[in-house]
């Protein structure tokens, strides 16, 4: 049972990284068109400034892409990363500053929340067998609620300097080795090759195919299930740190809309509404393209509900992309 299995996912990976390869040259060439059109609208643009302003912006919501993915791979998707990403930055800033609690066993303790969040989502939606998006739609409030009762609506702020480490801290002195870009590439890469090159990441696949053959090929599809809203989880809370010791604060109106920027990233990457099919590495492409989108907007002088609309027109064009790649 396990050589068929495994025999037929070689064949079809072989053909699936074909198909991959060049979808994500499209996005390439994509982003690289948007880059030269705002660049000749806007010489300023393309400057070294503007791309590390870019790369910086998507280090938060770039985390909660790579959950993202897990969970659309499986046939399912999390509208609770922005408010997992919201309420770890809370919680670390609270516990640091009200409690004493030590930067890096904050650090811990919002990992381990960004867990129990991902696992009460994941195992709702495959023990209890409700629709991934009432799950997390109701994950999302409950949390935000949450925020607001420890936060009554102002900055947490935390003046330990340690604190500031993840969030700027440059190797070498480079802005472009700064800790959450390092943090971000690295989670991409490690992601790429779990999902490609193990079986951990196969059977993510196969769960996202056809969950009734992988069941009956022997994949514990439950666990499976539940274990990339644990990765979802994990990675938004890790993205909300980040951001909370960027700004030496955590904010209660930070990631209303990452629930949807991180899915229209994913599927304009590549990745399928129905699970099964894309690549990490597209879904990495498909946030540089909307973010890239977005500063140009900005650098244009344009007011921010012109990125709305922007980013909106992206999720109905990925929408449309993803129906078409299934025909």
């Amino acid at each position: 049972m396990d050589y068929n299995m495994d025999t037929t996912l070689q064949k079809t990976s072989s053909g699936s990284t074909v198909l991959g390869v060049l979808g994500n040259i499209r996005l390439i060439i994509v982003l690289v068109a948007i880059i030269g059109i705002f660049t000749i609208v806007n010489p300023s643009y393309f400057s070294v400034n503007s791309f590390y302003s870019i790369l910086m912006s998507i280090t938060v919501i770039g985390l909660s892409c790579i959950g993202q993915t897990f969970c659309l791979l499986t046939g399912g998707f999390d509208l609770s990363v922005g408010a997992t990403v919201l309420m770890s930055g809370v919680t670390a800033a609270y516990l640091i500053r009200n409690f004493g609690v030590s930067v890096w066993a904050a650090f811990i303790i919002i990992l381990i929340e960004g867990i129990v969040i991902g696992m009460i989502n994941g195992l709702i939606v495959t023990k209890g067998k409700i629709n991934p998006l009432i799950t997390t739609l109701a994950m999302y409030y409950i949390l935000n609620g949450l925020v607001f009762f420890l936060t009554e609506g102002t900055f947490v702020n935390v003046r330990e300097q340690s604190f500031r480490f993840l969030g700027t801290y440059r190797l070498f002195g480079f802005k472009f080795v700064q800790m959450p870009i390092i943090v971000l590439v690295m989670l991409f890469v490690v992601c790429f090759i779990v999902l490609k090159y193990t079986r951990y990441g196969r059977y993510i696949y196969i769960v996202g195919g056809n969950r009734v053959a992988a069941r009956f090929s022997g994949i514990n599809v439950d666990f499976i299930g539940t274990s990339v809203y644990v990765v979802s989880g994990f990675m938004s809370a890790l993205g909300g740190f980040i951001y909370a010791s960027r700004v030496g604060a955590a904010q209660p109106t930070v990631g209303g809309d990452f629930a949807l920027i991180s899915i229209a990233a994913v599927i304009l990457g590549g990745i399928s509404l129905s699970g099964g099919r894309g690549s990490i590495l597209g879904s990495f492409i498909g946030i540089l393209i909307i973010q890239s989108l977005n500063t140009g907007l900005l650098g244009l002088g344009l007011a921010s509900h012109y990125q709305d609309i922007a980013t909106g027109v992206v999720l109905i064009m990925a929408v449309f992309i993803d129906v078409f790649r299934k025909k």
